[in-house]
């Protein structure tokens, strides 16, 4: 957890992340220098910048900060497969998951992948259970960790398409058409 800070994280996640502990936290763009955040958005380095001014402001603190978060991102599949299979299963796939190179690697890295895959995961979840408003939630935050989430919220989408024909469009015409745009929607909305 000691590990220097290496690449996109010293150049770039890093950089924010200190700047917002030394400072004051804000997800509005204009609070860091244009050089400093290269227009990233600032939920990801906020949260990072949260548990430094809580924690100490070190890259041990910030490594373990990101480190919760890959734990969470195993609770919440072990919970969510276990619900829909079995605890074989969901230890089984939980446990692929930890071997992965690029979890086991990302999981202590100041990079967003992680608080992406944990909030895209809340995402699908939600959007499958038809937990409407945790799916808007979690879709903001995705977007605002890292903005591609959008091209797996519009797939989330079209592929409520194509389910909804086959069974016939149960849902109301209005929340139909602002699945996909209300998350983007909630992310301008919070900067």
């Amino acid at each position: 957890l000691s590990v220097p800070l290496f690449w996109d994280e010293a150049g770039v996640y890093g950089h924010i992340s200190y700047e917002l502990a030394d400072h004051k936290l804000s997800l509005h763009p204009k609070t860091i220098d244009q050089w400093v955040s290269r227009g990233h958005p600032l939920l990801y380095p906020n949260y990072i910048a949260l548990g430094m001014k809580i924690f100490g402001t070190n890259q041990t603190v910030a490594h373990a900060t990101n480190l919760l978060l890959a734990v969470l991102l195993v609770i919440a599949m072990f919970v969510q497969i276990r619900k829909h299979f079995s605890v074989g299963i969901a230890f089984m796939s939980c446990l692929l998951l930890m071997f992965l190179p690029n979890y086991f690697t990302q999981s202590i890295l100041l990079l967003p992948e992680i608080a992406l895959t944990l909030a895209l995961w809340l995402t699908t979840w939600a959007f499958i259970e038809k937990k409407w408003i945790v799916y808007f939630l979690s879709g903001a935050a995705a977007l605002m960790i890292k903005e591609p989430a959008g091209i797996w919220i519009m797939a989330l989408w079209f592929w409520s398409i194509l389910d909804e024909r086959k069974r016939g469009l149960e849902m109301g015409a209005a929340v139909f058409l602002v699945k996909p745009v209300l998350p983007i929607q909630l992310m301008q909305a919070l900067r």
